[in-house]
């Protein structure tokens, strides 16, 4: 994963492409529904939260109290010079973070979870994002697309057309088993300056909606699925059990077992099923 090139000209890119303030009003209103509507939102931790435009219009929405991380330095610098010192940013690995403290709502958005190579990192991220949270908070994860719904062969094309920036992208990807190799190359010009030229390479993982539940499952999340989302890919949303609590080793053990699993590698045994039984009651 790679955004350094591509940092300065993200947001021109996607803000064309999707409606934040929408997908943060989208973001509240699922809030309300599993939290309740006597709930009050307020605070929010944004993991891979890129260039902060999610951070940015729920900030418009009221919310004070909005971290964020992400594993690109150059996504954090566009993100810090545009939000200031309100905002909390930090360096992080979704798989292995700590922020110190609990929040309302954890959200991952926009299919940064694509990035994680495997299930067992999966449930490390959805574990790490679970411990955050506090008593009956909320996790909600976009996901990259379903193994069902990738289209092999599909050409995909980006235009800005401003006076101070042109960018034209286009993309195409590859299949290899459920990770998709995806290509994206630029060509970006300004007034004054030399044309650039580049590209950028993405290994994004298409996990199945049973692995999804299997890895909330594991951190002691229910997990719901809205079909919609916030701009079609679906969401994931997870509630974390106020009376059910599971140690990190107990954790990753329950996420190796469900890996073999799901690969079809390991009979589930009787003695697993029972704890898994016990847990997801």
């Amino acid at each position: 994963m790679s955004y350094e090139q591509t940092a300065t000209v993200y947001d021109a890119i996607y803000t064309k492409m999707k409606d934040y303030p929408a997908e943060a009003r989208r973001v509240i209103e699922l809030w309300e529904v599993f939290a309740g509507p006597e709930t009050t939102l307020r605070s929010v931790l944004d993991v891979a939260c890129g260039t902060g435009l999610h951070l940015e219009a729920l900030r418009t929405m009221g919310i004070d109290d909005l971290t964020g991380f992400d594993l690109s330095e150059a996504q954090l610098a566009v993100a810090k010079s545009r939000l200031g010192s309100k905002f909390h940013l930090e360096l992080a690995d979704m798989t292995d973070f700590g922020m110190g403290r609990y929040y309302d709502l954890v959200t991952c958005l926009f299919s940064a979870v694509g990035h994680l190579p495997t299930f067992s990192a999966l449930c490390q991220a959805i574990e790490a994002m679970a411990s955050h949270l506090e008593p009956g908070g909320i996790v909600m994860i976009e996901p990259w697309i379903d193994p069902d719904d990738f289209r092999e062969g599909h050409v995909g094309i980006n235009v800005v057309d401003t006076p101070e920036l042109k960018v034209l992208r286009m993309g195409t990807s590859t299949r290899e088993g459920n990770l998709i190799h995806l290509e994206l190359k630029h060509i970006v010009g300004r007034p004054g300056v030399a044309m650039e030229d580049f590209s950028e390479t993405h290994q994004l993982m298409m996990f199945s909606k049973a692995e999804f539940e299997a890895a909330f499952s594991v951190a002691g999340l229910s997990c719901h699925f809205d079909e919609q989302g916030l701009m079609g890919r679906g969401l994931y949303i997870g509630v974390k059990a106020q009376n059910k609590t599971m140690s990190w080793g107990q954790q990753h053990v329950m996420a190796e077992h469900l890996a073999d699993e799901i690969d079809g590698r390991l009979p589930t045994s009787p003695s697993f099923q029972q704890s898994y039984q016990n847990f997801t009651d």
